[in-house]
C-alpha cells in the first residue's frame, strides 16, 4: 500500500489546539491551566437570532357580563346551551358535533384558543376560572367578539 502525502497551505487548515496541562493524582485528573486558543487564531463567530416584535394586544370588546347588549345569545345560551355551543363551534371552524356533544369541554377550551388566536390580553388561569364558573357568560362573550371581528354568523342567529 502506497502512502500519499498531501501538502496544503497552513491558512486553509483550522488551527490545532493542544490540551491544557493536566496533573494526575490518586483522586483523578485536574487541569492546572484554563483552556485558551493559540494567539494566531482570531476568527470570531457571532450568532444572532431575530428579536420577536411586541405584537399589539387587544382587549375584549365587551365585558363578561354584558349579555344585555345582545339578548339573543343570552337567551339561547340560557335555554339551549348545546345548540348555541354547536353554532359557536361552527363559527370558529370546528365541527358542530364538537360543540353539541362536548359542550362543557368546548366552552372551557374555546376561550384560550380564541384569545390566543386573536391576541387578546388574558391568562390561562383566568380562562379556566371563567370557563368553569361563568360558562354561559363566557360563550356569550366569545360570540359577541366573533361578531365584532367579522366572523360568519353560523347556522343560528
Amino acid at each position: 500500500m502506497e502512502q500519499v502525502k498531501c501538502e496544503s497551505n497552513p491558512s486553509d487548515q483550522p488551527p490545532q489546539y493542544s490540551l491544557p496541562h493536566t496533573t494526575t493524582t490518586m483522586g483523578g485528573t485536574y487541569g492546572s491551566s484554563p483552556y485558551s486558543p493559540p494567539a494566531q487564531y482570531s476568527h470570531t463567530t457571532i450568532i444572532t437570532a431575530p428579536v420577536s416584535q411586541q405584537m399589539d394586544r387587544s382587549l375584549w370588546s365587551s365585558g363578561l357580563c354584558a349579555c344585555m347588549t345582545e339578548c339573543s345569545s343570552c337567551l339561547l345560551t340560557a335555554f339551549c346551551t348545546v345548540c348555541f355551543t354547536a353554532n359557536l363551534a361552527t363559527r370558529m371552524g370546528e365541527s358542530c358535533l364538537y360543540g353539541y356533544c362536548c359542550a362543557p369541554h368546548f366552552a372551557s377550551t374555546a376561550r384560550p384558543y380564541f384569545r390566543g388566536k386573536e391576541n387578546i390580553v388574558g391568562s390561562l388561569a383566568g380562562d379556566c376560572c371563567i370557563g368553569f364558573w361563568c360558562g354561559c357568560c363566557n360563550i356569550c362573550q366569545i360570540s359577541r367578539e366573533l361578531d365584532r371581528r367579522g366572523y360568519p354568523k353560523g347556522c343560528m342567529c
